[in-house]
């Protein structure tokens, strides 16, 4: 048995746990409420019968990695990873990076099919609480079969700090992102996911009239404090992985698993 301990963003969690469900079906996860990171129960997200507590079992191996689990007869040559080999844009090594280059985040539609496919069968075994589906099915709604998502990780939710102010400089310019969207036709209509207020604004005025929004029903500042900022996160999450095209934010794994929400088959183009 493996057991998901990993304790970071709502993206990364998710990643750690299909990694060990793929390892052994008889996983489980090591839920732990963390304020500012993702403060609510394994069970306000999923159903499924899958948390523990320490100590854990006799022969039990814990994963902890945001990484997609690699196996050694996966058709992934050494030197395969592209974007999480080597240094980000900021120039700090990534974590948890396979010696041999091996690692597929991010990596996107490059994936072997036959990997992507026991992925998405893990992905698809999640039971999604009801509130959460339902509040997506109200948005998409709204979808037709042009609608782009689009995910705008700025940093901008969280008080300053050295981390943060480091993102937002080498990681985050609103205009690539706009200039992305300006190159599809003037009828097309954009499902806007993000982390801040500010941006969502600034979006919506440069798009009147073609920017779709999840109706939250908490503070979108202080989601990651909440138990309600938690569900309507993973229900944005869910809603960008409904669509064909997602434009989405450099190193983010919420547009990551959006893709694998959706069948990893959407055309992702990462700015």
């Amino acid at each position: 048995m493996f057991i998901c301990n990993c304790g970071s963003g709502l993206g990364n969690r998710i990643k750690s746990l299909v990694s060990c469900l793929r390892l052994d079906k008889n996983s489980k996860i090591n839920w732990k409420k963390a304020p500012g990171i993702l403060d609510c129960e394994f069970e306000d997200l999923f159903l499924n019968d899958l948390t523990i507590s320490s100590p854990f079992p006799k022969n039990s191996r814990v994963y902890s990695s945001w990484r997609l689990a690699v196996l050694p007869e996966d058709n992934v040559p050494p030197g395969f990873a592209k974007v999480t080999f080597g240094k980000d844009l900021i120039g700090r090594p990534f974590s948890f990076t396979d010696p041999q280059g091996r690692n597929i985040d991010l990596e996107y539609n490059r994936i072997p099919e036959s990997i992507k496919k026991e992925y998405v069968r893990c992905f698809q075994s999640f039971k999604i609480n009801p509130t959460v589906l339902s509040w997506v099915a109200e948005t998409e709604k709204l979808f037709d079969e042009e609608t782009v998502s689009v995910h705008i990780r700025s940093w901008e939710d969280q008080e300053p700090d050295e981390e943060s102010i480091s993102r937002q400089k080498n990681f985050f310019k609103l205009e690539k992102f706009t200039n992305e969207m300006k190159k599809f036709p003037e009828e097309t209509k954009f499902y806007l996911s993000s982390d801040a207020v500010n941006v969502i604004e600034k979006v919506k005025k440069i798009f009147p009239g073609r920017i779709i929004t999840h109706k939250r029903h908490s503070e979108l500042m202080t989601s990651r404090s909440t138990r309600t900022g938690a569900q309507d996160d993973l229900a944005e999450l869910l809603l960008l992985s409904k669509n064909k095209v997602i434009i989405g934010t450099y190193l983010s794994t919420f547009t990551e698993t959006a893709w694998w929400f959706g069948g990893a088959y959407a055309q992702v183009v990462i700015v």
